[in-house]
């Protein structure tokens, strides 16, 4: 008995299906039959042959067939898919860090602060426990922080960062 070894990177295996014919050489070779049939019976001269149904009928089964017909093991309809794919490819890919293109970037806006000698006095926050504030609260900070009348400040430190509300000088 002969025994054959299988290279490992062999994953797929093509079924035969009729002949040498896989399963989608027959299935590409019937599309021609279906809309053969379709057309014979709704283009008019309904179900009559005409010389229009019978070009429409004899090109389809034309092009079908030679799509379905094998060339180096892949069958033409894969040559045309990857043809096609190549010849859409941008022709020059240029790599930056610095492109836009696929990052999404958020655009803020900076207002100028004006500092003087002469500050506010401030209230100091007091500390934020991480219970849930109740919505009534929430529309009030809101209201506050929306409020051209105060501005919000941060201050940073080492044992965290200080928030404070102060009215505003415009």
């Amino acid at each position: 008995m002969k025994t054959t070894i299988v290279p490992a990177q062999i994953t797929t295996v093509e079924d035969r299906i009729i002949g040498n014919l896989t399963f989608v050489q027959v299935l590409m070779l019937m599309i021609p039959l279906i809309t053969g049939t379709v057309s014979y019976v709704f283009l008019p001269p309904h179900l009559h042959l005409a010389y229009h149904k019978a070009i429409i009928i004899i090109l389809q089964f034309f092009a079908f067939g030679l799509l379905a017909s094998r060339i180096n093991g892949k069958i033409l309809a894969e040559w045309l898919l990857i043809f096609i794919k190549f010849t859409v490819r941008p022709k020059i890919y240029i790599f930056t860090k610095n492109d836009l293109a696929t990052r999404v970037v958020e655009e803020m806006e900076v207002e100028k602060v004006i500092t003087s000698k002469k500050i506010a006095k401030t209230k100091t926050a007091t500390e934020i426990s991480d219970k849930a504030v109740s919505l009534s609260d929430q529309q009030k900070i809101e209201q506050l922080l929306v409020d051209p009348t105060f501005s919000l400040r941060f201050q940073f430190a080492k044992k965290g960062i200080h928030v404070s509300l102060k009215p505003s000088k415009n």
